[in-house]
């Protein structure tokens, strides 16, 4: 069955609520009705949309804000664990090197393994384990 849109834009722009580790293409992001609805399925909780917007610029503003609010409060409670401290690290690191592209694949592929937006979602336990998967499973264009 073919859905009908009437005078709704083609796709749109979400913005959902940050963790410690998040940036802003982890909160940002364009939609279609269909590939939202997949995002939803997915494990997206409605309870974090902040808000879904037909401008991306109104979108952008408003992860920024969101951004801004999370760092406040990681400032005023000192919130910020050793492994949220160690993913921003690593998400520099790759940046600055070629292989970042392939690297975030890589990362977001253990991420979606895990069923977590970030490393920070997951137990003591679970956090160890994932670290020590990525450490011995990426393997970087200088070392092999």
């Amino acid at each position: 069955m073919k859905v009908e849109y009437k005078g709704v834009p083609k796709t749109f722009w979400v913005v959902s609520s940050p963790t410690q580790s998040s940036e802003m293409g982890d909160i940002l992001f364009e939609a279609t009705f269909m590939s939202f609805a997949y995002t939803v399925r997915g494990g997206l909780d409605p309870k974090d949309i902040v808000g879904v917007y037909a401008r991306e610029s109104d979108a952008r503003e408003r992860a920024d804000e969101e951004l801004s609010k999370r760092t406040a409060a990681e400032q005023e409670t000192g919130d910020m664990d050793r492994e949220v401290m160690a993913d921003r690290l690593v998400r520099k690191v790759m940046a600055a090197t070629g292989d970042k592209e392939e690297y975030q694949k890589f990362f977001q592929k253990k991420l979606d393994k895990y069923e977590v937006k970030s490393p920070a979602e997951l137990s003591d336990d679970k956090k160890k384990q994932f670290f020590e998967e990525v450490d011995s499973e990426w393997e970087a264009d200088d070392e092999g």
